[in-house]
């Protein structure tokens, strides 16, 4: 189904694009509509040229303009759709004769994430992960429960962040910064 999306939108981006082209080439005399009527015998396209030749400066000048903005827009979203996916970024983990093993990122977005929960008190995290070189940094922002203890918590997790990820990775965690708030009056308390 994407690949008919795409396909869809850049048939679009197409279209639009050759519209504002028209458009300006008409409104500036570039186009005559008896040129254009002897390319498409169509009647409502003979009176929409006709019209557009008839328009005052200054309507001519605002019907340039949106023309412009209109095919600039087009051009600029078809560029991003002819753009190829992005790939996920990965760590390489080793490297030898045989080849090599990588870990994608949000794999290990993903175990930061679960190690967090995991510590008693936390109701949601949000996890960034930055690579150096050989190491990692990790970044947690934890949404706690308002009753626990937040230096208590925030050192749990920092700690179940690097003994899970020195674990799964086989290398060490350069930096886990937790960054603790208390869940907000009002939030349902969780029960584990």
């Amino acid at each position: 189904m994407n690949v008919l999306n795409r396909i869809i939108g850049i048939v679009l981006f197409l279209l639009l694009l050759a519209i504002a082209v028209a458009a300006i080439a008409i409104v500036t005399g570039l186009v005559t509509a008896t040129a254009v009527d002897q390319v498409v015998t169509y009647a409502p396209i003979h009176h929409m040229t006709t019209d557009l030749e008839a328009l005052t400066m200054s309507t001519k000048a605002l019907v340039i303009a949106a023309a412009v903005i209109v095919g600039l827009i087009s051009l600029w979203l078809l560029g991003l759709e002819l753009r190829p996916p992005r790939r996920p970024r990965k760590m390489t983990l080793s490297t030898d004769s045989g080849g090599e093993v990588d870990i994608r990122h949000d794999v290990i977005r993903q175990v930061a994430r679960q190690a967090s929960l995991d510590v008693a008190g936390v109701e949601d995290v949000d996890i960034d992960v930055a690579r150096r070189r050989e190491s990692i940094r990790v970044k947690c922002r934890a949404t706690i429960d308002r009753f626990a203890d937040a230096t208590a918590v925030g050192s749990q997790v920092e700690t179940s962040i690097r003994q899970r990820l020195e674990q799964m990775l086989g290398r060490p965690v350069e930096r886990v910064d937790v960054d603790v708030e208390p869940a907000k009056p009002g939030t349902p308390v969780h029960v584990r």
